[in-house]
This record gives structure tokens, C-alpha cells and sequence, in this order.
């Protein structure tokens, strides 16, 4: 070493003319811990990423005992506009839907007949939501749902200013409820089942994949594997080597 930094040894991606030298100095030799800062981005996906967690876990613990469902509600109107494939705007409790009476009419009853949240969808669709929290039965099996738990939610949203209509469950509607309200019972306007902890799965999937393929570190990292596998195989095999050149496992 002979203390020069050769000038071409310093990566473009490594710009530090907007460091601040000694910021952390005086804090570190107290002994704090340094916590970086994350950007905007970075922020976003870890709240969103830490509410889908959460929302998980309370649905897991929720298993043995339902109760009366009022936490499922919660969940589905604080985390609906979060979940990129309902392309939701807003949701609200059924007695919240500050547009009731304006769509519906001045006869528009408090009483919910079924409907435990409203949503808009981000092209303007009403969505009427009806949520089914189903813990596991005394034998141990997941609990099921049946027509009579979804007839008066089906009545009430055969009304033309609801654009689409979801019942939201942590558990699966029975085969014969399925085909009793799924698109050959009512093609214009079917019911569409959704298992909650499954939507919410392949949401967090999503969210940490883009968070890793928008992490310029990340890619840094595969391009230095990338990098040091290649120079590796040189090193051992030489030039004419003619192996795999896919990423380093």
C-alpha cells in the first residue's frame, strides 16, 4: 500500500461529494448506534411490507377463534387501498360511506344488510365488500361458509350502483356455495371469492420483489458476483473455458 487511490479505482456509482465528513463522529465514539436513513421509496415498501406481516399474523392468530369478525373488517378496509391488484382508492365501514344516501337514496338503511365495507376503485367503481372471518372447528377443520351466511349481502348488492361485489375470508366458501353464486348463477354480476391471507401473500411476494429489483445495491451486488465468479473461472479454467455463465449460486 502506498496510500494513493488510483482515481479510476473509484466506481461511478460511488458518489460521495454530498457527504458530510465527521456527521456521525462525535455519536459514534458515545457509542450510539448509527441507523442509515432510507429514502422515500424505501420507506414506502417497508411500511407497506410490515402492515401486510402484521395483518398476517393477526390472521394467524385469529385461527382458533374468530370471534365476530369485527378485526377482519379492520383489516380489509386499512389494507385495501395497499393491495395493487384490487386498484383500489378508498374504502370505508359500511356506516362510514360518506356517499351512502347520494347513490343509494334517502330509503338507504343504516342497517348494512350484509355489506361491512364500501370501496372505490381508482376508475370510480363501487365495490360492496362483506367480510367472513372463519377460525378452525372444534375438530380441528377450517370452518366453511355457507348460502345462508352470504344470502342477505347477495340481495342487497343485486343493486345496480354497485359495480362488483366481494365477500373477503380467511377461509374457503364451500363447493356448493361457490357454484350457487359464482359466474354461471349470475354472469352479469358474479361474486368474487377472496381468501384474504392468500391476497395478502402474493402482495408482500410483489412488494419485496420490486424492492430488491429497485435497490441499485442489489444489482451492484450481482454484478460483483457476476464479476468475481467470471475472473474465477478465468483463474482456474483459462480463456477457453466454456462453462455456465449464469449468476454464482
Amino acid at each position: 500500500m502506498n496510500g494513493q487511490v488510483e482515481e479510476e479505482a473509484m466506481r461511478p456509482e460511488y458518489d460521495f461529494s454530498g457527504g458530510e465528513r465527521g456527521k456521525h463522529y462525535r455519536a459514534y465514539r458515545q457509542g450510539a448506534t448509527i441507523v442509515p436513513s432510507m429514502t422515500g421509496d424505501e420507506t414506502a415498501h417497508g411500511t407497506n411490507e410490515d402492515a401486510l406481516r402484521e395483518a398476517l399474523r393477526t390472521i394467524e392468530r385469529r385461527r382458533e377463534d374468530a370471534g365476530g369478525g369485527q378485526w377482519l373488517e379492520d383489516l380489509v378496509i386499512d389494507l385495501a387501498p395497499r393491495l395493487t391488484e384490487w386498484r383500489i382508492e378508498q374504502a370505508w365501514p359500511w356506516k362510514d360511506w360518506p356517499d351512502r344516501i347520494a347513490v343509494l337514496g334517502d330509503r338507504s338503511s343504516a342497517n348494512d344488510d350484509g355489506i361491512d365495507a364500501v370501496a372505490k376503485g381508482r376508475d370510480g367503481r363501487l365495490i360492496a365488500i362483506q367480510c367472513k372471518a372463519r377460525g378452525q372447528t372444534a375438530e380441528g377443520s377450517e370452518g366453511t361458509i355457507t348460502g345462508e351466511d352470504v344470502n342477505d349481502f347477495v340481495v342487497a348488492t343485486a343493486n345496480p350502483a354497485w359495480a362488483e361485489r366481494w365477500i373477503v375470508t380467511t377461509a374457503r366458501p364451500s363447493q356448493h356455495v361457490r357454484q350457487k353464486l359464482g359466474p354461471l348463477a349470475d354472469p352479469e354480476k358474479p361474486i368474487r371469492w377472496v381468501v384474504f391471507p392468500e391476497t395478502i401473500g402474493v402482495e408482500l411476494a410483489r412488494s419485496e420483489t420490486a424492492q430488491r429489483e429497485e435497490d441499485p445495491r442489489t444489482r451492484m451486488q450481482e454484478e460483483a458476483i457476476e464479476e468475481a465468479t467470471s475472473t474465477t473461472r478465468q483463474a482456474c479454467y483459462g480463456s477457453g473455458f466454456r462453462g455456465s455463465t449464469g449468476r454464482g449460486r
